[in-house]
């Protein structure tokens, strides 16, 4: 990418300030700054300026108290901000501000959208929707994403069905952008340092349905606890908060109930196996997505993978050999697994190594930041 001067970039969110694994602080935004970019980016809240890694992170001055607010009130906020800035060019990942990314359009401004989610078939699994509304919803949000994203410069995504129902809408500029770790060059993990640790599996990050823990917990409670689960994050959703808590194994598993990113790389290293499991049939990416940034971080840190068997892991695997694929929903299968990584260590050990192999050859975000340089570079011409 082209060393830029005094061009400023503006990113704009109705999402909070501060989410972990956040693409914005840890790297579009540094990559941007480092190439000489002004780089502000807007958030929906009423806390101070402050600046991160380079950014400058400013607030609209409200916070939206409601989801009604949140769509219909927030966006005008944003918006009387954002037109203040004659920035080279804006990027969301809000679906709630797309009109904004329209208004700009109309005013002449280079929009993109970073589409990390399969929106609109999100609302299939939205339970909080009443069933009859559903395919109303889709239909219509579809219809309004549609002619939107055609009027954008790019649209960024992590998933191969999303790019390919974009393409169906018409959407031309559309780019596969996979969510990949920042590279510890200077990590290493030896094999007696690995065969010493505990047999532990970890579990970081969002806690969903999806997520299938209690699959996971039943294939534990037959390894009668000889197995540590530690699980570090947040529960999405009270009633499956509930329903997992009140599994008999509960009291055995170590919970963190969130953690700052800096925590991290000390939590992977208390683990020997790392758990990235996610039922891909409940999402709008059935075939897997590059934007599960866990699975690739857990391959940073030399850990072997236990993952959903679909096509876009399913090519990882074959190719590195860097863990095991499993279907999410069958307990027996996932406890199979667990069970050949902790009586074959030196196995397991390849395999994590293997796997910081492929995130050092591939998987990693320095080769993602060249692709989305070069488009950013060919929007400014």
């Amino acid at each position: 990418m082209e060393i830029v001067s005094n061009k400023t970039f503006c990113f704009f969110s109705s999402f909070k300030r501060f989410v972990p694994g956040n693409l914005v602080y840890e790297r579009q935004g540094p990559f941007l700054v480092e190439h000489g970019y002004v780089v502000k980016y807007f958030v929906s809240d009423n806390l101070p300026a402050q600046t991160i890694n380079g950014i400058q992170i400013i607030s609209t001055g409200y916070k939206p108290s409601g989801y009604l607010k949140r769509i219909f009130i927030a966006p005008f906020y944003m918006f009387k901000k954002l037109r203040k800035e004659n920035a080279a060019i804006y990027q969301t990942n809000s679906i709630d501000f797309l009109f904004i990314g329209l208004l700009l359009k109309l005013s002449g401004r280079k929009v993109v959208f970073n589409l990390t989610e399969s929106h609109p078939y999100t609302i299939k699994n939205n339970r909080k929707i009443p069933v009859v509304l559903k395919k109303t919803l889709i239909f219509l949000l579809a219809q309004y994403m549609k002619f939107s994203l055609r009027k954008f410069d790019a649209v960024f995504t992590v998933s191969e069905n999303i790019v390919d129902y974009l393409k169906k809408w018409k959407v031309k500029k559309v780019y596969l952008l996979a969510n990949f770790p920042v590279l510890n060059p200077h990590y290493k993990l030896n094999y007696n340092d690995y065969k010493n640790r505990e047999d532990t599996v970890i579990y970081f990050g969002s806690i969903y349905e999806i997520s299938k823990q209690e699959h996971f917990i039943r294939a534990l409670e037959k390894l009668n606890g000889s197995v540590k689960y530690l699980l570090a994050g947040r529960f999405g959703d009270k009633n499956y908060e509930r329903s997992i808590q009140s599994m008999s194994f509960w009291k055995n598993i170590e919970f963190i109930n969130g953690f700052a990113k800096e925590e991290l790389p000390s939590l992977l290293a208390r683990a020997t196996i790392s758990n990235v499991l996610r039922d891909f049939s409940l999402t709008g990416s059935p075939k897997g997505s590059l934007g599960v940034i866990k699975i690739f971080e857990s391959m940073e840190a030399a850990l072997p993978i236990i993952c959903s068997d679909v096509p876009v892991y399913r090519k990882i695997i074959e190719k590195y050999n860097c863990g095991i694929l499993v279907d999410p929903n069958d307990t027996d299968q996932i406890f199979k697994a667990i069970q050949f990584l902790i009586e074959n260590k030196e196995k397991a050990y390849e395999m994590g190594q293997n796997g910081r192999r492929a995130v050092i050859e591939e998987f990693n975000w320095a080769k993602q930041a060249e692709m989305y340089g070069n488009i950013i570079n060919e929007i400014l011409k």
